[in-house]
């Protein structure tokens, strides 16, 4: 039930208003707004606060960020595409990494889009979509 909440919250929150539409070639790319990209969006938020959780559960440090140990902690992540399928995801989480004072997280939609969320050691957050050919933040 906390977890349908968290990922409820999180959807809200991966809506940046500033951004919704992508362009190539002079015309609408609609798959930034497809439900496979927002929900990959909001997987990376998601994947994004547990890895915080993880952190704080090892002294600080991010070295035990994975796809398993964030899908361990957070069962409703999907961490393949066949989990993704199975719980009528439209993206899955496609990799996490994390160092000792940072991390990546990449989720990836159905369409084959990516969403790669980082945090830097300086504590600033980047975030990088790479839709429609294109690479840009989100």
């Amino acid at each position: 039930m906390i977890a349908a909440g968290l990922l409820a919250a999180a959807f809200v929150w991966a809506l940046p208003s500033s951004v919704l539409q992508a362009r190539t070639s002079g015309r609408t790319c609609q798959r930034y707004r497809s439900t496979g990209d927002l929900e990959a969006r909001m997987l990376a938020r998601t994947a994004e606060t547990t890895a915080e959780t993880i952190a704080t559960d090892h002294q600080g440090t991010y070295t035990s960020v994975s796809p398993r140990t964030i899908h361990a902690v957070m069962p409703v992540i999907p961490i393949t595409p066949e989990q993704a399928h199975r719980g009528h995801w439209g993206a899955y989480l496609f990799s996490a990494s994390g160092t000792t004072s940072s991390y990546v997280l990449t989720t990836r939609s159905q369409n084959g889009d990516t969403y790669t969320l980082s945090r830097k050691s300086s504590g600033s957050i980047k975030r990088d979509a790479h839709v429609c050919g294109k690479t840009r933040n989100w």
